[in-house]
Order: C-alpha cells, then structure tokens, then sequence
C-alpha cells in the first residue's frame, strides 16, 4: 500500500511537467492502439488494483534465463562475476514454462494523427511533431542520419547557443 501510494504522487508530479504529457499525447496518437501509444506509467486504475499475485506472475512469465544478461565493465574478475551471477540468478528457469502462455508481442505501427489541446488559462503553447523516420536496419538509416546532421538540431538546454553548425537550426 505505501509503495502504491508512492508510485500514484510520483505519476502526479510527472504529469505536471508539460514535456512528459505532451510526450505522452504524441505516443498515444502517432502509435494507437499499439504498446507504444501507451503511457510508461499505466492508467492509475492498474497501479491500485495491482495485487502481489500480479507481480508474482509477471515475474514467473517474463524473468527468464533466456531473456536475461548480465554484462560487466572495468576493472572486474571474471570468475568473481560467473560466481555472483550464479549465486543470485542461477535459479532463474531456462524458459517460460508452457503453460503461461502465449506473449503478445505485437509491433508498433506508426499511424500518424492529428490531437489538439486547449487550455484558455495558458498563455503558452506547447506543441510537439513526429513524422516516420527509417529503420534502423533500413538501407535509407545513413543517408537520414547524414540529412539530419546537415539540418541540425537546436535545443535550449544546449550551452552551444547561437553557434551551432547549421544555419538552419540558428535561425
């Protein structure tokens, strides 16, 4: 109950960040009906009907050896890692057990869309624009990635300022 409590006043304050919801509105309409269109946080009627017994079978479906990795990087032992890895995760089972089912993984299909909001107490407007990029594993990836460093970027929080290298994103 207190970590429910916690997690409902964490979704509170994300959503009076402006960015997030806008965020959030631009999934829901360019992804709909898809994983993506769906917030990270869930409606607030999930997280308060969340039971233990939810969690429990949420970890047995999806906490598998075959979905897992464990990476290290640095000054580490080898054979210190194996040995830990083993001692916490050695019980995990290879695979979902077969009578858990099914998991629906369906993709993401970008639709595109058109939301508008009004707030007549706001005197600023907030808006954000997605359009339908390349896949990674597309042939058309580079030469998007090259268009897009020659247009540039701009972004308030950038100490560059006015010096960036394109013109466009100066203006």
């Amino acid at each position: 109950t207190r970590e429910r409590d916690v997690i409902l006043r964490e979704m509170d304050e994300v959503y009076k960040q402006y960015e997030e919801l806008i965020l959030d509105q631009l999934h829901e309409v360019a992804f709909a009906g898809t994983g993506l269109g769906l917030t990270i946080l869930g409606p607030q009627e999930n997280i308060k009907s969340l039971s233990r017994e939810d969690l429990k079978t949420y970890i047995n479906t999806h906490y598998t050896a075959d979905k897992f990795v464990v990476a290290g990087a640095g000054a580490i032992d080898h054979d210190e890692l194996v040995k830990l890895t083993n001692k916490h995760f050695g019980n995990l089972p290879s695979q979902r057990h077969e009578s858990m089912g099914e998991i629906n993984m369906q993709g993401a299909e970008f639709c595109g869309a058109d939301k508008r909001i009004a707030y007549d107490t706001m005197d600023e407007a907030h808006v954000a624009i997605a359009y339908e990029g390349t896949s990674w594993t597309s042939t058309g990836a580079f030469p998007v990635m090259l268009a897009q460093t020659l247009l540039g970027s701009w972004d308030r929080a950038s100490s560059v300022g006015r010096n960036l290298a394109s013109q466009l994103a100066r203006d």
